[in-house]
C-alpha cells in the first residue's frame, strides 16, 4: 500500500508547549476529515518521539545544572 504525502501547516516543535498544540492541530484535522486516522496516529507518533526528545534535553540539561552545583561546594 502506497502513502500519499500529508500537507499540514503544524506550529514549531521545539518546546513543549510547541508539540501539544501540533498534537492538537491533527486530532482537529483527524476529526475535520482533512486526515484519514491513520495518517494521524503515523503524525501523533512521531510528534510523541520528539516529546521524549524535548524531555530527555530537558532532563540532561537538569542534572548538568545540579552536578555543578554539587561539584561548587
Amino acid at each position: 500500500v502506497r502513502e500519499r504525502a500529508i500537507a499540514l501547516d503544524l506550529p514549531d516543535t521545539a518546546t513543549l508547549a510547541g508539540v501539544s498544540e501540533a498534537q492538537r492541530a491533527i486530532l482537529r484535522a483527524v476529526g475535520e476529515g482533512e486526515l484519514l486516522p491513520g495518517e494521524g496516529n503515523a503524525l501523533a507518533s512521531i510528534l510523541e518521539a520528539r516529546r521524549r526528545a524535548i524531555e530527555t534535553e530537558d532532563l540532561e540539561r537538569r542534572i548538568r545544572e545540579l552536578e555543578a552545583r554539587s561539584d561548587k561546594r
